[in-house]
């Protein structure tokens, strides 16, 4: 049997949460709550989780199906060094992230799906797993074992026919 990937489980959990806490931000702050700037916060964290969630991480066969338009996001949390690359930074930041949330009805369920995967992310990180960039492959210039490319227009002659052809023309 094979070994589950937490840090996939919680990556998807974690893309998802990012969705409903900002949905949750947008009710909260449209619905005239008296707390409304808990729901702004709200639609600020999900923002910073769906950056750093956007990227798939490189599976533990080094295989993995790239999301359209990851590899902007994938440089950043390059960039981030350790900091992107360590699953217990996710889990703490994600633990703080969710806490404002709480406090309000409309981003009450986004807060508690983002708990839930900084849960995943503590146990991605107890099982020793690290997110890995997967970034695009590098364009290689081939090489061709052909001459000069063609002159004239298709269709050609073949080539022993149309010298002795431009032979005898001459």
């Amino acid at each position: 049997m094979t070994q589950i990937e937490w840090a996939m489980w919680a990556n998807e959990q974690a893309l998802a949460s990012s969705l409903i806490t900002i949905l949750g931000g947008i009710l909260g702050i449209s619905g005239s709550f008296a707390k409304w700037e808990f729901a702004a916060y709200a639609v600020a964290a999900g923002m910073v989780v769906l950056i750093l969630e956007y990227p798939r991480s490189l599976r533990g066969k080094g295989k993995s199906t790239p999301r359209r338009l990851q590899f902007p996001f994938t440089f950043f949390l390059n960039k981030l060094g350790p900091l992107g690359q360590i699953y217990y930074f996710r889990f703490f930041f994600y633990l703080a992230l969710c806490i404002p949330c709480i406090f309000l009805l409309p981003t009450l369920l986004g807060g508690i799906c983002l708990l839930i995967s900084s849960i995943l992310y503590f146990v991605a990180a107890l099982k020793g797993e690290r997110w890995k960039a997967d970034l695009p492959p590098k364009k290689e210039v081939k090489r061709t074992e052909f001459g000069t490319p063609p002159t004239m227009p298709p269709p050609r002659l073949p080539t022993v026919f149309a010298t002795t052809q431009s032979a005898a023309v001459v």
